[in-house]
């Protein structure tokens, strides 16, 4: 059979599989999540990904990847931040890939009904000036906003057990998290801006 080395990075995604779907209802924390030190380059791609599918649909695959990286950057950055804060920056590794993972479950889900509003995006991001359409279709968009609150609460649930703080902490860990994703999603566009690349 192929050495352990060749088999970990899989048998570490297969453990962590079964892990995330418990974060995502709520019944673990990162402490379950196995600990692995080493791999944040693994679960950068892991919670990546999925965020790069979901904008490629509607953007050029320049501004996609720039979101992507921005929104792996945020999460690293933000736990970080929040760990060390607390004093508990060896709880860095389980807290960020079982984050990353989550996001990755969740943006999943999304591409199905991000696709049936994608066209109506691409046309916007082609003619910035164009009337917003009023027929934008009701349950994707419904669909989108059940699982961008259901992620936010799960991001809540993994920073209350990491900080060993309450839920309304965490939801505050998780509103913080959110503005640092967000202004590194953001930086990475106007740096893109910038340079006059990205467009379609």
């Amino acid at each position: 059979r192929p050495p352990r080395s060749t088999l970990f990075p899989y048998t570490t995604l297969f453990r962590s599989l079964g892990k995330t779907f418990e974060l995502a209802l709520l019944r673990a924390g990162p402490q379950d999540f196995p600990f692995m030190p080493n791999r944040h380059a693994l679960f950068g791609v892991v919670g990546g990904t999925p965020v790069f599918m979901v904008y490629s649909l509607a953007l050029s695959p320049v501004i996609a990847l720039s979101m992507a990286l921005g929104t792996v950057l945020g999460i690293f950055l933000a736990t970080r931040l929040i760990l060390r804060w607390r004093k508990l920056d060896g709880r860095f590794a389980q807290t960020a890939h079982a984050l990353m993972c989550t996001n990755a479950l969740l943006t999943v889900l999304m591409i199905l009904p991000f696709s049936q509003i994608a066209p109506l995006l691409s046309e916007l991001a082609a003619n910035p000036e164009a009337p917003v359409p009023t027929d934008i279709p009701g349950l994707p968009v419904m669909i989108m906003n059940v699982l961008n609150i259901w992620n936010f609460l799960i991001t809540a649930n993994v920073y209350r057990h990491a900080t060993d703080r309450g839920f309304a902490m965490g939801l505050l860990y998780s509103l913080m998290s959110s503005g640092v994703v967000l202004a590194t999603v953001l930086s990475f566009g106007l740096l893109l801006g910038g340079l006059g690349i990205g467009g379609a």
